[in-house]
């Protein structure tokens, strides 16, 4: 199998912002601890402070698709309540992703 590269960043309303800020530090460290992470970064964009980028690597399509659900731990399902996510490059995942991120914001 490949790895899983996805690319993007979320925005956050400004409501939410201090909220978001805090879950992002345990979301990160929660992340890069899941079993096929490899890497997991998130940065505040520095002329957008409702901007974070994300990057994120994952040894397979599996590994990346049980961090997609949330089946680690709850607080990724949080911060997608709480903002918009935008992906600029992905490989293979994309379309699934999209997908994904349609039924959340169905049940929402």
């Amino acid at each position: 199998m490949s790895k899983v590269i996805l690319e993007g960043f979320i925005l956050v309303p400004d409501a939410d912002l201090q909220a978001v800020t805090r879950e992002l530090v345990n979301h990160e460290k929660l992340t890069l601890e899941e079993p096929g992470c490899l890497v997991f970064k998130v940065q505040q964009h520095s002329e957008n402070p409702l901007r974070f980028d994300v990057y994120e690597e994952f040894t397979d399509r599996s590994a990346f698709d049980k961090h997609q659900r949330g089946l680690n731990h709850p607080i990724g399902e949080r911060l997608r309540k709480m903002s918009r996510v935008t992906i600029r490059s992905a490989n293979r995942a994309w379309v699934e992703y999209q997908r994904y991120l349609s039924r959340i914001a169905a049940k929402a």
